[in-house]
């Protein structure tokens, strides 16, 4: 999701406009589908409403939502939606992101793959914030209680200063300075 938003501040910096809130979550998508479609591992990716993803991982369905809050929006909106947000028994089988350890051991419905749900947000200092979560049910038409919800703990920070967002720094991409001399530009008319 780190490289999915720096694409889509990519695209706002190279315009040199300011970032579009609407149409900042539908870069980010187009971005995120693109680079699951690479991954091997990765089934039948496909799109979802409000800029969703859906992919089948070895084992496990995982859906990607927006959201701000770190509540999944409007959980009954389908038929669909809240029959993934729904799974009251599970066992948590190994993970798919590599020694992961196993935090919490709760039962499994046989034959089912595990659903989990990723929710993506930007902090007000522009930091992707990632949660990973088992739904267990929905409560009320209006929340999803989980089995258990935790942050994706990431290696680099994604960080950028609202100042430095977009500005244009008319710099080569490099960023070497050579000199006139013996760069073998000059005209030598002597």
């Amino acid at each position: 999701m780190d490289a999915a938003l720096a694409n889509a501040f990519g695209y706002f910096h190279s315009e040199q406009v300011s970032v579009d809130a609407s149409l900042l979550p539908n870069l980010v998508h187009f971005w995120a589908k693109r680079y699951f479609q690479e991954i091997n591992d990765v089934h039948n990716v496909a799109d979802i409403p409000n800029n969703g993803l859906r992919l089948h991982l070895p084992g496990s369905i995982l859906r990607i939502w927006k959201s701000s809050d770190g509540k999944i929006a409007n959980p009954s909106a389908t038929k669909q939606k809240s029959g993934f947000l729904t799974q009251p028994t599970i066992t948590q089988p190994e993970l798919p992101f590599g020694n992961m350890p196993q935090l919490y051991q709760i039962p499994r419905l046989l034959g089912s793959p595990l659903r989990l749900a990723v929710l993506w947000g930007l902090s007000d200092a522009f930091e992707t914030e990632l949660l990973l979560g088992c739904p267990k049910a929905i409560i009320n038409n209006s929340d999803v209680e989980f089995h258990w919800q935790l942050p994706i703990p990431r290696s680099a920070s994604s960080r950028l200063s609202k100042n430095s967002e977009l500005k244009s720094y008319r710099t080569n991409d490099l960023d070497l300075e050579l000199k006139l001399e013996d760069t073998g530009t000059e005209d030598n008319d002597d």
